[in-house]
């Protein structure tokens, strides 16, 4: 988004009710279906690093990223915690 603006400059359909983290130059998204998907943080343009089914089940709760390791659960209440320090 331009912030001077408001008007969007890039999007990505097929999230639902996921959530994104910004760290580092990156944005970390996991979708409501369980894709996590690894985003250059590039205000131009969507650039895609990485995508991958990481959790069966809907998941719609914040994820949290502490130590290198990402923290998610599903609307069942199943928690995982992903390592992504080497990735």
């Amino acid at each position: 988004m331009d912030m001077r603006t408001g008007e969007s400059t890039w999007d990505s359909p097929g999230l639902g009710n996921g959530t994104v983290l910004a760290v580092g130059n990156h944005l970390i998204a996991l979708s409501e279906k369980g894709e996590l998907i690894i985003v250059a943080a590039d205000p131009t343009k969507y650039v895609e690093v990485s995508r991958t089914k990481i959790i069966d089940g809907q998941c719609w709760a914040h994820a949290t990223l502490a130590n290198g390791k990402l923290y998610c659960h599903t609307v069942d209440g199943d928690l995982y915690c992903i390592d992504l320090a080497g990735k």
